[in-house]
């Protein structure tokens, strides 16, 4: 067999594989493959034979390239990273058109010789992209000129792509001036580090592509699932979504997908379908969009949901994503970006409209207490917006507000005494008192009733308040916790008064508070009294805890304090200690927990200073602690400076061994010990040899 015709057969039959998995995903995959590697979305399903295949390229013509290469065909100062199996770099559609920043992730080599393709599925992506047009020969690709950074993140016999790879790929491209990165490729497991890549290229205003999947299902598919990727999906040359397009919230774009002619292995063509080949048309689109110089990377983002060809249910649907791309209409779209900064702590809202129109209808923003007054084109609100004013350039604008006002009616006797004008949101501070001879002005109230007086309040509503003027008494106010006005009574003079149920005051993060009484004495009032209540501050148990420590110690022994652990750094705490070790008895000590200079809990500690007991000393006599077997033991004996010894032994001189000999006495009820070993051995005793046997017995008998 033909070599070349072999390699093909045997290129054919592995990509036939790659695309057994990215269509049945549900084969036994072990989790630790499915979160390392991505697999390719769309290989090679049919190899054709070399030709000239421009009349076949139906894509071209539905995505309106032929009309689009009249406005721009690309530059050579734009660069498309192709993140794949690599390239056939003789390729005679695609040579001139590799980058020599090309780059093998594997081996971490840089050079157009490193990226050789040996699956043939980045190839097929290239040659959508950049297959050299008007050459009567072949394909024509979406763009001319454009370079291609080739990053090849299959390693040597791998059919799939280990995601350690892509990251690398993806940080490559954008340290090295990629304006596009393509990826027709990825699974259903998301990987931190991918998403993390992605992002730092949309960081860095470097646009991702990815293919959204061909599963033909919408369980999400990463990387186009990811925010800033641009995700796409497959349609047929009747515009219809391909039955292996994967859908869903996620998609964004559709372009041709399906039984598309592209570049392959040897200088060949194949004829393929997957949503890895739709990807890279609108990577190509990207690209001629950048090459014009007239688009910003936040416009060309609006531009390419506002060009495309709306498809399916009106508006973006699952399926179709904002619609079929169209290189033409992308091209001859112009857009302005509108700015609305409107200064009520609101972030600003930016949106895009096509050059030439005018302001669309938006909801006026809301600033609370104020009224929107407009937008104007400067900051210093100088400068209003016309009605009819065209948009031709990007542009800010600032809303300007107007203040609401609100009545304050005051009223006395049934009419308006007087009429304040208040601006929402403000505090109505002070209002006027009334003077009349033999009365007396108590202040102004909700009611006419009387029963709910004004206290100071934010203004957002017209107000009516009564003046209460009444003959003379004493006014008696009791104010809350928070020193707020919480009840007052009128008392003629000399009266007394019951005091009212006192206010409850809530716990805080330090303390529970127990009311215990009013700060004034309300008999035989003869003044005006403001009343507070007093309450008594309850640490919180948890807030004050003695550290553990040893609390009782023998005469004259040293006493270590080791204190009070506090809950909150606000607390501290001062100690009050008179333990005297010298001297038996029980002592207290005091810890005062402090709170803004105010002793707010006692935390007491009791220690016992107690006499030392008597020390008992045995002292074992000297004797022989070894002898012979069946020689006579004598035993010596020990003597102690409290009381008799008794010794307790088995020694057994017949029998070889280690004995142990007890000596206790007992004192005050308490038994000491102390004890030593005998050893009995034959005459014939190898320390060497025997030791070990005779101490192991020992411990046996023991």
């Amino acid at each position: 067999m033909n070599n070349n015709i072999f390699r093909k057969t045997l290129i054919i039959l592995s990509l036939a594989i790659i695309t057994t998995f990215a269509f049945f995903p549900f084969l036994n995959l072990n989790s630790a493959s499915i979160n390392s590697l991505s697999i390719p979305t769309g290989p090679p399903w049919e190899q054709v034979p070399t030709n000239d295949y421009t009349a076949q390229q139906y894509n071209l013509d539905l995505v309106d390239a032929y009309q689009a290469w009249q406005i721009e065909t690309g530059d050579a100062g734009v660069t498309v990273a192709i993140i794949d199996s690599g390239i056939d770099t003789d390729h005679q559609e695609l040579v001139g058109r590799i980058s020599d920043l090309s780059y093998n992730a594997y081996t971490e080599e840089v050079g157009i010789a490193y990226v050789e393709d040996d699956l043939g599925h980045g190839t097929n992506v290239a040659g959508i992209i950049a297959a050299k047009r008007d050459n009567d020969f072949g394909i024509d690709g979406l763009t001319d000129n454009v370079q291609l950074m080739v990053i090849k993140v299959n390693r040597p016999g791998e059919e799939g792509y280990a995601n350690s790879l892509i990251v690398k790929g993806i940080y490559y491209a954008v340290d090295n001036g990629a304006d596009v990165i393509n990826l027709s490729l990825g699974s259903t497991s998301q990987d931190s580090t991918v998403l993390a890549a992605v992002e730092y290229a949309h960081q860095n205003e470097v646009f991702v592509v990815a293919s959204s999947g061909n599963d033909g299902n919408d369980v999400p598919f990463y990387p186009a699932s990811y925010p800033t990727v641009i995700s796409v999906g497959s349609v047929s040359e009747n515009s219809e979504i391909s039955y292996f397009s994967n859908y869903g919230e996620y998609v964004d774009l559709v372009a041709p997908g399906d039984l598309l002619y592209t570049t392959n292995l040897d200088n060949g063509f194949a004829k393929v379908s997957g949503t890895s080949f739709s990807a890279p048309h609108v990577s190509a689109l990207i690209a001629l969009l950048i090459s014009t110089g007239n688009f910003s990377y936040d416009e060309i983002h609006q531009n390419l949901t506002r060009s495309s060809v709306d498809l399916g249910d009106a508006g973006r649907d699952d399926y179709y994503g904002y619609g079929l791309i169209n290189l033409n209409n992308s091209l001859l779209t112009d857009l302005v970006k509108i700015t609305l900064v409107k200064n009520n702590n609101e972030e600003n809202e930016a949106f895009w409209v096509d050059v030439n129109s005018s302001l669309p209808i938006i909801n006026s923003p809301i600033l609370e207490h104020y009224e929107f007054d407009g937008w104007y084109l400067d900051e210093f609100l100088t400068n209003q917006l016309p009605n009819e004013y065209l948009f031709t350039s990007d542009t800010v604008l600032y809303a300007k507000y107007e203040p609401i006002y609100f009545t304050i009616s005051l009223i006395y006797n049934d009419e308006i005494y007087d009429e304040l004008q208040v601006m929402s949101g403000s505090t109505l501070l002070s209002l006027p008192d009334i003077e009349i001879e033999s009365m007396r002005f108590y202040g102004w109230y909700y009611d006419i009733g009387f029963e709910s007086k004004y206290i100071e309040q934010i203004i957002i509503d017209n107000l009516t308040l009564y003046a209460r003027v009444e003959q003379f008494k004493y006014l008696v106010t009791f104010l809350d916790q928070n020193n707020d006005f919480y009840q007052e009574f009128l008392v003629v003079p000399n009266a007394s008064l019951a005091s009212p149920e006192a206010p409850l005051k809530e716990s805080d993060d330090l303390f529970d508070y127990v009311f215990l009484n009013w700060d004034q004495n309300l008999n035989n009032i003869n003044s005006d009294l403001i009343v507070k209540p007093i309450y008594k501050k309850i640490l919180f148990f948890e807030m004050a805890v003695l550290n553990p420590g040893i609390d009782t110690i023998h005469l004259n022994e040293e006493w270590i304090d080791t204190g009070i652990s506090l809950g909150d750094n606000r607390l501290s705490f001062v100690v009050n200690s008179p333990v005297n070790t010298s001297e038996i008895g029980i002592y207290t000590v005091e810890y005062d927990v402090i709170y803004e200079e105010e002793v707010v809990e006692t935390v007491i500690r009791m220690v016992n200073v107690i006499e030392k007991p008597q020390e008992v000393i045995i002292t074992i006599n000297p004797g022989i602690t070894t002898i012979l077997k069946d020689d006579v033991y004598t035993e010596e004996g020990a003597t102690s400076n409290v009381g008799d010894v008794i010794v307790i032994s088995d020694i057994d001189t017949s029998v070889t061994g280690i004995y142990k000999v007890t000596y206790q006495v007992t004192f005050n009820e308490i038994i000491y010990e102390k004890c030593k070993y005998v050893f009995v051995i034959d005459s014939e005793f190898n320390p060497v040899t025997d030791l070990e046997w005779y101490y192991v017995r020992g411990e046996d008998d023991e």
